[in-house]
């Protein structure tokens, strides 16, 4: 699961109007499409193989709920799924999912919901509780996209709220939720009174999606980072030893190079160690996005003196082995 993911406004304005049989969707089912995106990948909308009971833990129900609530998403046309005979794991192609990226003119606009704010949601049992709170941060997300603010203010009054949410919704049940739910108060800072009839909906700092993506990135930056830094440690040592002739340190970490590391062979070692060192970078880089120029540029110059480190191991065995000296892996 991933720590956060973007949830398309139009199609949370949907949902909570969406009817099924003739009745509108239960809180359930609109909890599950949001759960559903944080399995999701960012660019195409599938998602990994889901067991029924991880979702059912999740939603605090029984795997008949969820199964059903899958099914009802699915008639309405949220996502296609498909379930694997042999693992019985579900995978989720949620529908239309890149349109939120485009300009919200367009159709666009999403939320960057955090797993902190995902948390919250889910303890959310009353569907008209979890409609409100879906409409106030649809709003709150959208002014601060339209507004050079941050964190700007969403003011809303209880026609322009009314207006987004189903017919039969009635102010006094808006404005107990407001008085009273505790979503509402830890959610949004509280600025609703009674005397002004407006609401402003401000999310609260901790809730903040952009936050919560810096931090993934810096951490994922970080991981890379210190990957490489271990990596070039151990090469320097292996260098060292095997300049020496130390036949026992230099064995120590072959071994450490072949276990940790994959690298089988001396003499594929600069090719094993680029493709190695691709394939760890992408699989951070697919939940992240470098902050800076600036940052990019000091891994690339990191990676850079790490390849010398490893051009280094080549030459000097080459060396060795002209002395009759060195010692070639078993590429075994």
């Amino acid at each position: 699961m991933k720590r956060f993911a973007n949830v398309s406004i139009p199609s949370i304005k949907k949902i909570i109007h969406t009817s099924f049989e003739k009745q509108l969707l239960k809180s359930c089912s609109v909890r599950l499409f949001i759960l559903i995106h944080f399995y999701a990948n960012a660019n195409t909308g599938i998602t990994s193989p889901l067991d029924l009971e991880d979702l059912a833990q999740a939603l605090d129900c029984n795997i008949k709920t969820v199964r059903s609530n899958i099914l009802r998403l699915e008639s309405c046309g949220f996502f296609d799924v498909s379930m694997d005979p042999v693992t019985e794991e579900y995978t989720f192609t949620i529908h239309d999912y890149t349109k939120m990226y485009n300009p919200i003119g367009l159709g666009g606009g999403y939320i960057q919901c955090t797993y902190d704010l995902l948390e919250q949601l889910l303890q959310i049992k009353s569907i008209n509780e979890l409609r409100v709170i879906l409409m106030l941060l649809c709003e709150a997300i959208t002014t601060e996209l339209q507004s050079s603010a941050k964190l700007a203010v969403a003011k809303l009054t209880f026609k322009e709220l009314l207006a987004g949410l189903p017919k039969y919704v009635k102010p006094g049940v808006v404005k107990q939720i407001l008085d009273h739910a505790n979503s509402f108060k830890t959610i949004f800072k509280e600025e609703y009174t009674r005397k002004k009839r407006y609401i402003a909906a401000k999310l609260n700092d901790c809730f903040n999606g952009a936050t919560t993506k810096n931090q993934v990135r810096q951490e994922a930056y970080s991981e890379i980072v210190s990957f490489t830094t271990e990596m070039d440690d151990v090469i320097r040592t292996f260098n060292t030893y095997l300049f020496e002739d130390k036949l026992r340190e230099r064995m120590q970490y072959e071994e450490i190079l072949k276990t940790e590391y994959g690298i089988a062979s001396i003499r594929h070692l600069p090719w094993m160690l680029s493709i190695y060192f691709l394939s760890m970078i992408l699989k951070k880089l697919s939940i992240m996005i470098l902050p800076s120029w600036h940052r990019t540029m000091k891994l690339v110059r990191f990676l850079m003196h790490c390849t010398f480190s490893i051009t280094i191991i080549s030459s000097q065995n080459s060396m060795m082995q002209r002395k009759g000296l060195a010692r070639s892996f078993d590429p075994s």
